[in-house]
This record gives C-alpha cells, structure tokens and sequence, in this order.
C-alpha cells in the first residue's frame, strides 16, 4: 500500500467459502462451524483491507459497492438526461463508475470527466487486462477546478487544470483537449 505506483487494488470472493466454489467444504472436509469461522476470517481480513487502503488514499474495486457490474455511461439517445443526473452536485458525494463504450470512447471519456466525482472509476471491469486498455487512458487533465456546467442545452463542460472536457449531446460530439503522458 505504500508504493505510489499502485492506486487501488480488488480481492475475490470477498464474502469467504464457498461464494464461488460450492463444493469446497465436501471437497476440503471441514464442518458448518469451521466454514463460518473461515468466512468470518476473510470478511473481517476484506474489512481490514479497505480500511488501510483508505487511509493510504487508495481504494479497492468490491468497496464500490456495484459488485462486479459497472453502469453503462451515457448513449446518444439518453446522454442529456444521464448527465444532467449525474451533474448535479449532490452527486459529487457519491461514487461514479462507468464502462468504456469501446464504439464511443471519447464521448464515454469526456462525459466521466465531465460528472466525476472525487471517487470515480472508468474502464472495462476489474478482469480488464492490457487487451481492453484505451490510450486515451494517458489524458492528462490534471484535477477539477470546478464542477460540470450546462450553459448550452445539451452541451456539458468541466474546468480543468489542463483543459475543458465536454460532451455535447445534442450532436454527440465530445472535446478533449488535454496533453498525454506522452506529450509531458
């Protein structure tokens, strides 16, 4: 947890024996009550985990909360409405989490910078690997310097310190002018 490299990290079966493997207590021979006594052990092991990481300023992909799903982010036809929702500020408060759409990824990309909240997560699951990696993933915006603003209808910006991020829903249309790490 203290490597500056790593930023979060996701356990399995967080829950204990046997949430994936319902054959385990026959197939390792244990009773009802050593069975309970292991899930207890990993739940209060997870718990412990999240805490630490917290405190490290880091995260883990189950505390969440949207267990291994991740929300759609805007399309064409509901873009306006997901994001006047998700733009508003009591929304900052809440955790945003939102699936690359492999056919949209600067509409998807600009629309999460746009509404992100402090802690937010954007890709293709916690199984992603290097075949699901974007290189849009190395924008830099640097950090929010205000929140998301709908000064057109339909068209929605985002303050950053590198740029504007902004999606216009009403031609589908996204900006991103941000350097990459390539261009640092």
């Amino acid at each position: 947890m203290t490597d500056p490299a790593v930023d979060g990290t996701f356990t399995d079966d967080v829950a204990g024996v046997p949430q994936e493997h319902p054959n385990v207590q026959k197939r390792i021979n244990i009773s009802d009550d050593e069975l309970a006594n292991l899930q207890y052990a990993t739940q209060a092991t997870n718990q412990l985990l999240i805490e630490e990481l917290v405190v490290a300023g880091k995260y883990n992909w189950q505390a969440f909360g949207d267990s291994d799903s991740i929300p759609k982010g805007p399309t064409q036809s509901n873009c306006a409405s997901w994001m006047r929702s998700r733009c508003d500020a009591a929304s900052q408060g809440k955790t945003l989490l939102v699936e690359m759409d492999d056919k949209n990824i600067n509409q998807t990309l600009a629309a999460f910078l746009v509404a992100r909240s402090p802690y937010s997560w954007i890709g293709n699951g916690w199984e992603s690997d290097d075949r699901n990696f974007k290189d849009v993933y190395y924008l830099q915006p640097g950090s929010p310097t205000s929140l998301c603003e709908e000064n057109t209808p339909g068209v929605f910006t985002r303050q950053w310190t590198a740029g504007v991020a902004e999606i216009d829903c009403n031609q589908w249309t996204s900006s991103l002018p941000f350097p990459s790490l390539f261009d640092l």
